[in-house]
């Protein structure tokens, strides 16, 4: 500690010499702590803002674009995958109408089973009659003849409509093949 004599001090107020706070020296202290809290005040104003402050703020600052990533890789590979949608949907599409197709050469193909049938009863017919004609003779040969017409007749007849019925098989076939040659743009929303 550093002592001072009595006669080291000058005046009533107790103060050393040299050190007498001169206003110009105050007004700097005074400016001084001024301007340390206004950079304090605006250090914690800022920290505040940072950290806490642009959470709270509107909704327009929030979604301000910062970056910009470059999208045409991503864009590219939505397109790519967009189209192999809509050719997994021609596909599914040309498979139903290949289902639709088949089922038409399976009603074609019933209609020739029906068909041949007939032709064999018919057949069938026929020899147990000209058989019993051979035992009998030919006394009746025309009015067995012309019975055997009527069964002819009515096997054409059966005949007849097993090709109508393939006949409409192929018309629903063709429809169908027309139908597939309009391309339809794919649904949007996907």
């Amino acid at each position: 500690m550093v002592q001072l004599s009595s006669a080291a001090v000058v005046g009533s107020t107790g103060t050393l010499p040299g050190f007498l706070p001169t206003r110009a020296l105050l007004k700097r202290i005074v400016t001084g702590l001024a301007l340390l809290s206004g950079i304090t005040a605006a250090a914690s104003y800022g920290h505040q803002h940072w950290t806490v402050g642009q959470l709270l703020g509107s909704t327009d600052e929030a979604r301000q674009v910062l970056a910009r990533i470059d999208d045409r890789d991503f864009r590219t590979a939505l397109d790519q995958a967009q189209a192999d949608v809509a050719a997994a949907e021609a596909a599914i599409g040309n498979l139903d109408a290949q289902l639709v197709l088949q089922r038409s050469v399976i009603d074609q193909e019933r209609a020739d089973i029906a068909a041949t049938e007939a032709t064999l009863k018919f057949a069938q017919k026929n020899y147990v009659r000209y058989r019993a004609l051979l035992k009998r003779g030919y006394a009746r040969a025309g009015l067995v003849a012309a019975q055997n017409k009527i069964d002819v007749l009515v096997t054409e007849r059966m005949k007849a409509m097993a090709e109508r019925e393939r006949a409409r098989a192929i018309e629903h076939q063709v429809e169908l093949i027309l139908s597939q040659l309009d391309l339809l743009q794919p649904e949007l929303g996907l």
